[in-house]
């Protein structure tokens, strides 16, 4: 099975949810759901779902659970294709 592996560094408790882009070997995104049992973590999983046009079901957190730098499994997609997929020119405008 095809397996991603990709480095975010999130912002939680932002105003709302946006990917800033790629920076220092990871992705920064900002979360508008507040560090607090774990909603920040679905809600990242929720949006980069969003972002890469897959299911939710799709995406975990594997690991950083409580850290700001954490290791997403995008599950049927290479880390090439989830890449190209966030670099996208429709995701330029933060949508």
């Amino acid at each position: 099975m095809t397996m991603a592996r990709i480095t975010v560094r999130v912002t939680a408790g932002a105003s709302r949810n946006e990917l800033l882009g790629f920076r220092q070997g990871a992705w920064r995104v900002k979360i508008a759901s507040p560090p607090l049992e774990g909603r920040a973590n679905d809600a990242l999983e929720d949006f980069m779902a969003e972002c890469l046009k897959v299911r939710r079901s799709q995406v975990r957190v594997a690991s950083g659970l409580r850290s700001r730098i954490k290791t997403l499994e995008i599950e049927g997609l290479t880390s090439e294709e989830a890449a190209a997929r966030l670099t996208a020119p429709e995701r330029q405008s933060g949508r």
